[in-house]
């Protein structure tokens, strides 16, 4: 992950204890996981908010549904976030139909701060 500057600080992302507090890189990474790993109507009284990104690992493995994903992400960060925003140009998402996984590259901007990568797989057997 590359930063423009070594601090960010979101208050927001930490627990009620100083001891589990997230600063950083992590900061970002949780709140990105937390958002594709929730899905839609799991979260009470945020029913939109989540990812539906375990539908389309059942869809065959190609180009196509790579670009569905790609998509998937940049809405599910999009609106579960305004202080991040996918850069569609820069977000790469390759199809392994052999190893029934995709590998994904996403890039992010850290409004007001700058921009981070995350590279992440999602396999349809796991």
């Amino acid at each position: 992950m590359n930063f423009s500057k070594d601090s960010i600080t979101w208050e927001d992302i930490s627990d009620s204890s100083d001891s589990n507090k997230v600063l950083g890189e992590k900061a970002i990474q949780k709140v990105i996981n937390n958002i594709l790993s929730i899905k839609p109507r799991e979260r009470l009284f945020k029913p939109k908010f989540g990812c539906n990104l375990d539908n389309l690992l059942f869809e065959l493995i190609d180009e196509e549904t790579a670009n569905l994903i790609r998509l998937e992400l940049y809405n599910c960060i999009e609106n579960n976030d305004p202080r991040l925003r996918v850069l569609p140009n820069a977000t790469i998402v390759t199809p392994y139909p052999d190893d029934y996984r995709y590998d994904i590259e996403l890039a992010v901007e850290v409004l007001g701060i700058g921009n981070a990568n995350f590279k992440f797989s999602l396999n349809a057997f796991e």
